[in-house]
């Protein structure tokens, strides 16, 4: 007799757990996955928005020929390699700075105010500043290169430097998220 209650009490218990969860199934399916469906079922269909009254045709997977381009695989692999390398810099570098400031002194509240600051900085203002900084002709960090005798860098025309420049900015931009 005691066993049957303890069936019947989990089985009360998934009923009501599903009754709660309930709406927010009905939710993701009507604001997320009835939306994924029908994307997923377009990408296999033409369809022309600017004619009234038209019917997807179905043409398989001739709207993913993009994928042969070697424009693609290119940009495709640098995607890759910008986030992998620096979310990578960003977490490794972050959890050590926020370890080495986790004291409770002064300068450690002053250094994290200053490095703060990039996070503060609109995305916006932050990119045309190091565009302008990466500048190879007017450039700040070329000038300053340029003092000790260092050759200037083409920082974002060199198709061989310009990804590490990018990736560079990002690293100063979002570093401090992960500090916080």
């Amino acid at each position: 007799m005691l066993i049957s209650r303890n069936i019947r009490a989990t089985t009360g218990d998934k009923i009501t757990s599903w009754v709660f969860l309930l709406p927010v199934i009905i939710i993701l399916a009507v604001t997320a996955f009835i939306p994924l469906g029908y994307g997923v079922f377009l990408s296999f269909h033409k369809f022309q928005l600017n004619v009234p009254n038209a019917k997807p045709v179905y043409i398989g997977l001739s709207n993913f020929e993009f994928m042969k381009d070697k424009l693609f695989i290119k940009s495709l692999t640098n995607n890759i390699i910008f986030a992998t390398v620096s979310v990578s810099m960003e977490l490794v570098f972050g959890l050590v700075i926020a370890m080495i400031l986790s004291e409770d002194k002064k300068m450690s509240r002053v250094m994290i105010t200053i490095i703060l600051i990039p996070m503060i900085i609109a995305p916006v203002v932050a990119g045309t500043l190091w565009r302008m900084m990466l500048d190879s002709t007017y450039g700040v960090v070329d000038y300053f290169l340029e003092l000790i005798h260092i050759p200037g860098v083409r920082w974002l025309s060199d198709p061989k430097i310009a990804l590490y420049s990018v990736i560079l900015v990002d690293f100063w931009k979002f570093t401090p998220y992960v500090l916080g």
